[in-house]
């Protein structure tokens, strides 16, 4: 199979790794990294000149090194960068403040592809669904709708950000929304399937349909609390591209 770019176990036998990389998954605020800059999704090919491409070699060359100026240089959106980066002193050990993994093209024998694909799906669904779970509990509890949400100008910027680093990258992203419309579509709510479901169910319990016209109500209502949302969220996005 062609592979899917993705963290992997240096363990795992099977796994056939290219194009290694260390990528920064989350910047803590007010340390070393934010203060110079880098960004959740910046691959890390180099330090003092010296490439590196596993997470652990990084590890035992900055963690002696607190104090010290350190050249990071980064992989961002195709462009390369070089960032300074003073290590702070966290119990005798430098740290800058990023959570790191190690990301490849990870391929597979095509008898363990097809199953590493279902696997990656239902893990990809489930994370989705906690997701939607998390911005309901939020919006109940008066948290906002949380910043990590894009609408169709976000996913757009999002799409060309994917398409320069690759089309294996652009591959999986597109898998990605398909399963996360997928998901959405399946959410009890009106005005999409999922409600429609929810009406069905009913309508079985019941014995006798819902009167159209209090279904076709209800779905009216969700239909334009979706539309408002999908406004926010363009508004969001909008403001976030300046």
């Amino acid at each position: 199979m062609i592979g899917s770019p993705q963290g992997f176990d240096s363990n795992d036998k099977h796994a056939i790794v290219s194009e290694r990389k260390i990528q920064i998954l989350e910047v803590a605020q007010e340390t070393p990294a934010a203060t110079a800059e880098l960004t959740a999704g910046d691959f890390i090919l180099a330090v003092d000149g010296q490439s590196l491409v596993d997470e652990k070699d990084l590890r035992a060359y900055v963690n002696p090194r607190a104090g010290e100026e350190l050249i990071y240089k980064i992989e961002r959106d195709g462009n390369i960068l070089e960032k300074k980066v003073i290590p702070a002193d966290h119990a005798g050990k430098g740290e800058i403040g990023v959570s790191i993994a190690n990301i490849g093209l990870v391929r597979y024998p095509w008898y363990l592809a097809i199953l590493k694909g279902f696997m990656a799906a239902g893990i990809m669904v489930w994370i989705i669904i906690l997701a939607f779970l998390g911005i309901i509990k939020n919006l109940i509890m008066g948290n906002g709708i949380g910043a990590d949400i894009a609408g169709p100008v976000g996913i757009a910027n999002m799409t060309g950000q994917y398409a320069r680093m690759g089309i294996s990258y652009l591959i999986q992203f597109t898998g990605l929304l398909s399963v996360n419309l997928a998901v959405i579509n399946f959410l009890p709510l009106p005005a999409l399937d999922g409600g429609r479901i929810i009406f069905l169910i009913i309508e079985k319990v019941k014995g006798s349909p819902v009167r159209r016209e209090v279904e076709g109500a209800i779905h009216s209502v969700g239909f334009f609390v979706l539309i408002a949302l999908m406004v926010l969220v363009i508004v969001r996005d909008v403001l976030s591209l300046f």
